[in-house]
């Protein structure tokens, strides 16, 4: 993210790696980031509030999470590799195995009520 119309230099960015499809976006959760259909999250704030819920439909992207109620010390997390797992602080609990899939995101679906990665 920068500009750097005029001639000026940008004076901040993101500094994310290059992708031909990023996209800007702001999450329900109040977090900005830039994503690429090819790569996945390049970049976020990190700022947002973590959600507890995954409604029917919704998705859960490479690098966002949802967060349990104790202070978020419980995440179910789309990692970067495309894995679907669930972190206890800094240990990884449980895992899909989705990582050899390359999933691209998990999926609330709404016809069976299940969670799917795709």
């Amino acid at each position: 993210l920068y500009e750097d119309e005029g001639g000026g230099g940008a004076r901040w960015g993101t500094n994310n790696a290059p992708s031909d499809d990023g996209q800007l976006i702001i999450t329900d959760n109040g977090e900005a980031m830039i994503i690429s259909a090819t790569v996945g999250k390049l970049w976020t704030t990190g700022a947002g509030l973590c959600s507890r819920v995954l409604v029917a439909g919704g998705r859960l992207y490479r690098g966002q999470y949802l967060c349990s109620s104790n202070d978020g010390m419980f995440r179910l997390e789309m990692g970067y590799d495309g894995d679907l797992y669930v972190r206890y602080q800094n240990f990884k609990i449980w895992s899909a195995g989705t990582d050899v899939l390359d999933g691209d995101y998990a999926v609330m679906r709404s016809s069976v009520g299940a969670l799917a990665v795709k």
